[in-house]
């Protein structure tokens, strides 16, 4: 994605500062593709700011940098995928995705991991990922998305392996 599209989705989750903003950034990038997360200067992120804030789409607030609704009609225009909807389920079922979504498609798979983190989602490696049932809007925007081929999904239950009476032996000698 590119700097505005990747500004852009990270104001989609919250407001912040510069600075706060910038670290995000590099944070969000450094885990896709670690030559573009060194390559943002500090000039290059104040100007792309400063062009988003031109063209509408972000607004400059006391407490940091916002997205307002011109800014997010244009990403759902923009990546028709986007999911919005982050409401935590109450479930007590927990969800494991495992994926493998090809370089082909890098953009869907770097969506996927922004979705699955404010969905509440733990990584556990990069391509496995622990959390609570997914919504029915995310289920859409994973078939919107066409990405349902390279997940799998399985659920995880509590369970006493071990039995309430064993212990783990010990190492000592």
């Amino acid at each position: 994605m590119s700097l505005s599209d990747d500004i852009l989705v990270l104001l989609s989750y919250y407001s912040a500062p510069y600075h706060v903003t910038r670290t995000r950034l590099y944070e969000m990038r450094r885990k896709t593709d670690h030559a573009m997360a060194r390559s943002v200067s500090e000039a290059a992120m104040r100007t792309t700011l400063h062009r988003l804030a031109k063209r509408g789409l972000i607004e400059k607030k006391p407490d940091g940098w916002v997205m307002n609704i011109t800014g997010r009609k244009y990403l759902v225009d923009r990546i028709p995928f986007v999911h919005r909807n982050h409401a935590p389920r109450t479930d007590s079922k927990k969800l494991i995705i495992v994926f493998d979504i090809p370089e082909v498609i890098r953009k869907k798979r770097d969506w996927l991991r922004i979705e699955l983190k404010a969905s509440g989602f733990v990584m556990l490696q990069q391509s496995v990922w622990f959390g609570p049932p997914i919504s029915s809007d995310f289920a859409d925007a994973l078939r919107k998305a066409n990405v349902l081929p390279y997940l799998k999904f399985f659920e995880a239950r509590k369970a006493d392996i071990l039995g309430t009476d064993q212990k783990i032996p010990s190492r000592r000698r």
